[in-house]
């Protein structure tokens, strides 16, 4: 009998926190990029790459925006564009370094890792 009420205090406990935070966290499906991700209000943004992907591997920002990558993975990455931006291109990047850009041209942006191309991501710059 004890037991019983324990586990529905413990249940009711549960609901409760379950539904205080559901209310308490912001809704970012609708505020942000495909990746539900929040535009960033910072000029410089960071992605991480690790077991070959990028973290985020959509994001918008706004024209003049930094991106920095930096390598936290066991691999070497090295990042390049498969868009028309040429200047994107990081040359070798050892686990632990990174590499920043300054995105000024509005449009999508697709990146890949040329030492590993699964380790890819896109950034789209609006005005």
């Amino acid at each position: 009998m004890k037991t019983n009420i324990l586990v529905g205090i413990f249940v009711i406990g549960l609901l409760t926190f379950g539904t205080y935070v559901a209310h308490s966290c912001p809704d970012l499906s609708s505020q942000g990029n495909q990746s539900g991700l929040m535009q960033p209000a910072t000029d410089n943004v960071i992605v991480l790459i690790r077991d070959k992907i990028t973290m985020p591997d959509v994001i918008t920002v706004k024209s003049g925006t930094t991106i920095t990558w930096i390598n936290s993975d066991k691999f070497e990455h090295s990042i390049i564009s498969n868009s028309d931006l040429p200047e994107l291109l990081s040359g070798t990047l050892k686990p632990g370094d990174s590499y920043s850009f300054k995105f000024t041209k509005s449009g999508q942006w697709g990146y890949y890792s040329a030492l590993n191309p699964e380790t890819k991501g896109r950034i789209v710059v609006v005005e």
